[in-house]
């Protein structure tokens, strides 16, 4: 791109300069994480310990800022909000997913909603006992799931997604 467009690409003339700018930013300490910081390391162990074992820490604020880069480099990922702006399909797809998304939140509200006024049900009718004649001796191991309120809904969520329960697992 240098040889069709000359200096364009990095004066500040170009409307994308500060992307540019942002792109050089993160690649520049990508390359002194992945390949000037493991030399540092290994040089300085060397020249401390005379090649013998020993570890060298990163320096603590040289560390966070490495770690911020890192995470830096997930923002070029908004670099492809230009793309979609551009490509109207995929702008089209991403309005639909979004609105899958908040449909699939409203079923797990209705869900859990739903887990939850039947665990209370269960804990009072199996957890208390109420539903079994007072007479009948059960064993704690039928009625340990049901004693709590989050334990009945965790019991209940697993028959409802036909999972194995924990005596059938071993």
């Amino acid at each position: 791109s240098l040889k069709c467009f000359g200096w364009y690409n990095v004066s500040v003339d170009n409307p994308d300069f500060a992307w540019n700018l942002l792109d050089l930013t993160i690649v520049s300490s990508a390359v002194l994480d992945s390949w000037l910081m493991p030399f540092l390391t290994v040089a300085f162990r060397c020249l401390r310990d005379g090649g013998h074992g020993g570890s060298v820490g990163q320096n603590g604020s040289l560390g966070a800022a490495m770690a911020v880069m890192r995470m830096a480099r997930l923002m070029r990922i908004l670099r492809l909000v230009k793309l979609v702006k551009f490509v109207r399909p995929l702008l089209f797809m991403l309005v639909g997913v979004i609105a899958a998304l908040q449909g699939v939140v409203w079923v797990l509200v209705l869900t859990v909603a739903s887990l939850y006024g039947a665990g209370i049900l269960a804990t009072r009718l199996i957890g208390h006992k109420m539903i079994f004649p007072p007479d009948m001796e059960l064993g704690d191991d039928m009625l340990s799931p049901w004693i709590t309120v989050p334990e009945s809904m965790f019991t209940l969520f697993r028959v409802m997604s036909g999972s194995l329960s924990a005596k059938e697992e071993a």
